[in-house]
């Protein structure tokens, strides 16, 4: 029964996750999400756009943390991780100082090693439906209410407007969220880069926290 339950749980969370992530690619699906999201998170606007950014960066990272923590054998994917890594570097080494005898040993392992590296994968795809779901559409609000309506055109034209939010950001001044602040590749909007700078921390703190 508990084996059932799992298997329409996970099949649930992967339809969920698949289809949140077709908002990327889809308008309407995007647009759609972040109005359906809009009813529940709406009260939050009463607080500067600043602080509601940091509150949702803060609780999808610990989310994600909190579910990678929960389906993973954390101690079997280090355990693995450090093998690997090891032989990378003995492989290495025996590159540098052409040692022909080592090398012909640790090619015989590199079916093993590729099969622990595929294990190493396999966890990090189980928990990605289960982290879309959530961490999606609170992007795709956070999208529809920088944007507004310009966000049913999809993200390139919500991308090329200009948001009506302007912040006194650290560092940057007063500034549209819009504003694009690192464009060495693509532009990266402030308030996309001030979501990163908030969760990323803390999602090393939690995963710390639990011996991650």
């Amino acid at each position: 029964m508990k084996e059932t339950i799992k298997r329409l749980v996970d099949a649930f969370f992967i339809t969920l996750g698949i289809f949140t992530f077709f908002g990327v690619f889809d308008k309407t699906i995007l647009f759609g999400i972040a109005k359906a999201v809009d009813a529940v998170l709406h009260p939050l606007l009463a607080l500067p756009l600043i602080w509601v950014i940091f509150i949702l960066a803060v609780a999808t990272a610990v989310y994600t943390t909190l579910i990678q923590w929960a389906m993973v054998d954390v101690e079997e994917m280090k355990r693995i991780q450090k093998e690997v890594m090891q032989f990378q570097k003995e492989y290495m080494e025996a590159m540098k100082s052409d040692n022909k005898y080592k090398l012909k040993k640790l090619e015989e392992r590199q079916a093993e090693i590729r099969e622990m590296q595929a294990k190493l994968m396999g966890p990090q795809l189980k928990v990605m439906p289960y982290s879309l779901a959530v961490t999606m559409p609170i992007f795709y609000w956070l999208l529809y209410v920088i944007y507004g309506n310009s966000l049913a055109h999809g993200l390139r034209a919500a991308y090329s407007s200009v948001s009506g939010y302007v912040v006194n950001a650290p560092f940057f001044g007063h500034i549209h969220v819009s504003h694009p602040i690192i464009t060495v590749l693509f532009p990266i909007p402030w308030w996309l880069f001030w979501y990163f700078i908030c969760s990323m921390p803390l999602s090393l703190v939690v995963r710390k926290a639990l011996h991650m």
